[in-house]
């Protein structure tokens, strides 16, 4: 008997030593298996759009605002500058934004950390901060689990803030990088569900010169949204 709980003794000792090495050396495993187990869209990061394979109809015509141009079928034009083309299988929706957050992307008044946390996480991940809305997006989409595995303490906190940040955004939309012309940003793909007549939903989300231009083609017919975004130049 007493052999019995002795070999028992070594085997448990076996064990808590090999967890320990395991704790000291990848702390973050808990919170890897935790965002594994409860954020479907963790490990999705930032594709790339292969571009758009269509033709301009001739029937299209030109509407320019903040200098960014976007075309569409005329007999959609609607005399809006937020909205302008609409009908009953068509909307698109054209914003300008000035890039509010630019050089200091990843913190604001909503953040739930100190500033200095934030730039110690950057600072264990090995990343610059986030200096423009681009590249917090970037910084945001392209987060994975594995990136917590040596993080302690506060560090997991902000990672967890992110995590939950991404699930919530990643539900709604998947992402790629576009460029044209120089002028970076991202296609992006919205969901669906829900939509009767317009179950297309598209956007082009651009970044230049400290301003973000976006555009979205929500549309009954896929190829027509994609012709609608091929349009978009930015001065």
């Amino acid at each position: 008997m007493k052999k019995v709980i002795k070999i028992s003794c070594i085997v448990l000792g076996i064990v808590l030593v090999a967890a320990l090495a395991i704790f000291i050396f990848v702390p973050g495993i808990f919170t890897y298996h935790k965002v594994k187990k409860e954020y479907q869209y963790i490990d999705r990061t930032i594709g790339t759009f292969d571009g758009f394979d269509v033709d301009i109809p001739k029937d299209f015509v030109a509407y320019t605002k903040d200098g960014i141009t976007v075309m569409g079928p005329e007999d959609a034009r609607y005399n809006s500058d937020l909205l302008p083309f609409k009908s009953d299988y068509l909307n698109v929706i054209v914003s300008v934004l000035d890039d509010e957050t630019y050089g200091d992307a990843y913190f604001d008044e909503y953040s739930k950390y100190l500033k200095k946390d934030y730039l110690h996480f950057f600072k264990k991940l090995g990343i610059d901060p986030p200096q423009t809305s681009y590249e917090n997006v970037k910084m945001l989409r392209n987060l994975t689990s594995k990136d917590c595995l040596k993080l302690r303490g506060k560090d997991k906190k902000v990672f967890l803030e992110y995590a939950e940040t991404k699930e919530t955004v990643e539900k709604v939309e998947t992402i790629s990088y576009y460029e044209k012309d120089g002028i970076k940003g991202f296609f992006t793909e919205m969901s669906s569900a829900g939509a009767k007549k317009m179950k297309y939903s598209y956007a082009l989300w651009l970044f230049h010169n400290e301003k973000q231009y976006i555009v979205h083609a929500y549309s009954s017919d896929k190829e027509t949204a994609m012709q609608i975004l091929s349009t978009v130049e930015i001065e």
